[in-house]
Order: C-alpha cells, then structure tokens, then sequence
C-alpha cells in the first residue's frame, strides 16, 4: 500500500513539473506567437516599411499579456515612426517600453532608438543625455549576459553596434572626423556581423560616406570610399533592401558630384563606373533622381527630402540656379522644418543659387540663416550634458546628507537619552558616548566641506564651459569658409577667395580675443 503512495505520488510531481514546463514554454523568448512576427518585421525594416508596420502591429496585438513581444513590437514601431519622421510619435513609442517595464536589454534599445531621434532633430543636449544613460545600462547589461538566450545575445550585439554607429555618426555631422573613427573602430566585424546582413550594409555605408576611410593619400581615400558605397549598392539589391539601395546612390552622387573625382574613378574603375551609369542619361544628377525614386518607395521620408536637396546640390554645381531653385521649393514649410540639419543644407544651396543668380540680398539671408542654423546643429554639447549630470549627482548627494544629518540628529538625541538614563552606571561609559558625539560631529563636518568645495569646483567649471562653446561657432565657420575655398570655382575666382579669406582672418581675430579672455 506504501509502495502505490509512494508511485502516485511520484507521477503527481512529474504531471504538475510538465504542467510548469509547458507554461513555461509559452512565454519564453521565440515560443511565443508575437515572437515570430516581431522576427519578420525585423527582417522587412530596411526592405519596406509598411510590411514592418503590418507585423510589428501584428506582434504588438498578439502580445497581450507577454511584455518581452510588446516592447520588441514598441521598438520595431518606434523605428518606423522615426523613419517617417513622426518623431514624436517615434519617442511615444520608445516611452512605452519604459512604461511596460520589459527588460533591460530592450530598455537599451529604446534608448539607442532616442539616441537616433534626438541626432535627426539636433538636439545634442537630450543625444548626449541618453548616450550616458545607454552607457549606464549596457555596463549592468554586461554583468548578466551569461543567463542570455542566443537570440538576446545576437539581439545585443546587433544593439551595441547600432549604439557606436550613431554616436560615430554625431561626431562626423558636429565636425568631430577622429572621434568618428574611434567609435567607427569600436564596431566588432565578425560573423555575427556578417550574419545581420542590413547592419553590415549600414557599416559599408558608413564607411563610404567617410566615416572610416584609411589611406595615405586622398585618392586612395576617394577609392575606398567609391569602393564601399558600390558593395552597398549591389548587395543592397541583390538582397532587396530599397532603403541600402537609395542611400548607396545618394553616397555615389554626393562622391561623384566633383569632377575630378569622377574622372579620376571613372579611369580606376571603368567597368563598375559604366554599370553604375548604364541606362541613365542625366549622369549624377540621374543617381541622386534614382537615390530619391528608392526611398521614396520604401517610405523614408527624411531620405526623399535628403536627396532632394542633394539635387538642389549638383543643380547649382552645373550652373542650374533656377532648377535647383525650383527644386527646393517644395520643401519650404515641410517635413524639412523638424530637421535642422536639412535645412541649414536648403538654406546653404538657395544661399549659392541667388548668389548665382545675382540676387545679393536673397543670398545673404540665406546665408545668414544657414549661419545661424550651423552654430545651432553642430554644438557639441557634451560638456554641458556632464556638467548636468554633476548637478544632479550633487543634488543627489545633498539629499543623503541631509538624511544623514536627520540620523545624527536622531542619534544625538537617543545617546543622551541613554546617557541620562546610564549616568548612574559609571563615567567612563559616559565618556564613551560623548567622544562618539564628537566623532560623529567632525563626520558631519567633513560632509559639509566636501558639498561647499564641489559647488564652488561646479561653478568655475560652468563659466569656463560658457568660455569654451562661445568659441566653437567660429571655430564652425571657419572650417566651412576654408572647405568652400577647397572647391575649384571658389579658388579661382580671385575676388571671391579674397572675401572668404578677410572673412576667416576675421574670425581667427574673434577667436584670439576670446582666447585671451579665457587665460
């Protein structure tokens, strides 16, 4: 009788353990149904974006109750919005996962998500926040990386390069090419990379655009980077991703905009230079035409106005001042509002084409505009961000100091209590408790020293950063000066290079009085 208690017993435990698995089982990572679709909108992001609307959605539903599918869903739905530039509802998206409180590994995406948010806006200040705070959860991230699945090991790797390359792409649009590089060399090229074959067209497209070209000469670099955007290209096509196809020819028609670098890759490169321009009869202005018609397609809207004012670009190179006029009018009052970048370009290329045209007055106020949009979208805001995040450290710190002095306080009053109540048991006890109220004293002391000696290190930092950043505009326009005095037209033309270089020695004096003021 013993013996069948025993047995019934033993296949109770084995049908709930079997119960529990197949729970379990449920709602693991790539059981679930929400998994699946979540996988085929991450396959379809780069190739179409309303196939990745459809199964991210479809993810989203399916996930009720499963908070991993949900917040996948939220990032996948937060990149198409991002690519659409409904930025807010991009940044509404990545809130959610916050909201839903999934794991730390998406919570790392949702914020590498905002990084790409807040560089498309220009808002260096939030991008560098952000930065620190995906650096803050990639390093606990990194403790528990043991107890990850393949697929979130894959998934973080993918995540942590995405995370270098958007921070590489910040430092090249503020000016900062070393930086760059440094972040570009951080990227792991192995299998896994290979593997995810849109972020290694993301990395070739990148480099191509000069993000991380080697060479000892500049043509060598020029050949590279012809050489990266072409392998983007044809794998972008044979692979069906639209986007990787259109940004290719963006980088192609920007490359080859030059003359001289088009001759000089046409006579290196003669049978993938004919390929590329077979079947297209306006030469570059062609490329960047095709670069518009692909984006367009797959639905990247910062992509269509990208190109056409890349358009508006090669136009005013040929001499077509009111076609590049005519071309950058549609996008007056548009999506380009919400994108500085963009328009600092508009206002740059209407700037050289009234000047062509000879409307001075036109051409200096969009000048001044693409001026003042520069000294906005290419401050480096990292000190700043620093100084904000000492702030609050030290607002942190004086919080606890003040529930520290609560406790002395408390303390105090409980050591005399005691000392009233023990004042019969002898002095020395007595003693005892006074040397620890004057050891606890110079604690409180020593906290109080350490608060006033950093507020005072606080603000002498803060008035050497405002020092600092009210160089960096001129810094900015300088270098645009002398990139301009870099291209052919300009240097020959003896009145103009003779304004630009009044115009840098200007600045340079700016500079050196700021410089003076600052020692």
């Amino acid at each position: 009788m013993k013996g069948r208690l025993g047995y019934y017993v033993i296949v109770g435990l084995c049908v709930i353990c079997l119960m529990g698995c197949s729970a379990y089982g449920d709602h693991s990572i790539g059981a679930h149904p929400s998994e699946e679709f979540n996988r085929k909108a991450y396959s379809w992001r780069y190739r179409n974006l309303d196939s990745t609307i459809y199964y991210a959605t479809k993810a989203y539903e399916e996930a009720d109750r499963y908070s991993h599918g949900r917040t996948v869903a939220c990032n996948m739905l937060g990149f198409v919005a991002y690519m659409q530039m409904q930025y807010d509802v991009a940044l509404y998206w990545y809130d959610e996962v916050d909201r839903l409180a999934g794991c730390e590994l998406e919570r790392f995406v949702a914020d590498v998500g905002r990084m790409n948010v807040y560089l498309r806006t220009a808002d260096n200040l939030s991008f560098y926040n952000y930065r620190v705070k995906a650096m803050e959860r990639l390093a606990h991230i990194s403790e528990e990386t043991d107890f990850f699945s393949i697929q979130e090991r894959v998934r973080l790797f993918s995540t942590v390069n995405d995370f270098y390359m958007v921070t590489a792409l910040h430092h090249y649009m503020i000016g900062q090419r070393p930086e760059a590089r440094v972040e570009m060399d951080k990227i792991v090229d192995d299998d896994n990379l290979r593997t995810d074959s849109a972020q290694w067209l993301m990395v070739q497209y990148l480099k191509g655009i000069g993000l991380d070209v080697e060479g000892d000469t500049y043509e060598q670099r020029v050949l590279r980077r012809y050489t990266y955007l072409n392998t983007c290209l044809r794998t972008g096509r044979e692979g069906g991703y639209s986007y990787f196809e259109g940004i290719a020819l963006s980088g192609l028609a920007e490359l080859l905009a030059d003359s001289l670098r088009r001759d000089y890759l046409s006579h290196q490169r003669p049978n993938s230079f004919s390929q590329l321009f077979n079947g297209i009869e306006e030469g570059v202005l062609g490329l960047a035409y095709d670069a518009r018609e692909c984006l367009h397609v797959y639905g990247d809207c910062y992509g269509v106005v990208n190109t056409t004012v890349q358009i508006a670009s090669i136009c005013n190179r040929e001499g077509k001042y009111e076609a590049a006029l005519d071309t950058l009018s549609v996008l007056v009052d548009g999506a380009i509002m919400s994108v500085p970048d963009a328009l600092c370009r508009l206002h740059e290329e209407s700037s050289l084409a009234y000047a062509g045209l000879g409307d001075k007055a036109m051409s200096d106020y969009h000048r001044n505009q693409y001026l003042d949009l520069l000294e906005t979208t290419r401050q480096d805001k990292e000190l700043e961000s620093r100084y904000l995040s000492l702030k609050r450290q030290q607002r942190t710190m004086t919080i606890l100091l003040c529930v520290v002095l609560v406790g002395i306080a408390l303390l105090g009053i409980l050591i005399v209590s005691l000392s009233k109540r023990r004042r019969m048991n002898g002095h020395g006890y007595g003693q005892q408790l006074r040397d620890l109220l004057q050891e606890t004293e110079k604690r409180v002391f020593l906290q109080q020293r350490h608060v006033e000696v950093g507020k005072r290190g606080n603000v002498v930092r803060k008035a050497t950063f405002s020092m600092l950043t009210g160089v960096m505009p001129y810094i900015d326009r300088m270098a645009h000066e002398v990139d301009c005095l870099q291209y052919a037209d300009v240097w020959n033309d003896t009145e103009l290079r003779t304004r630009k270089m009044e115009y840098i020695s200007e600045l340079a004096d700016e500079i050196n009085c700021l410089n003076e003021v600052l020692s």
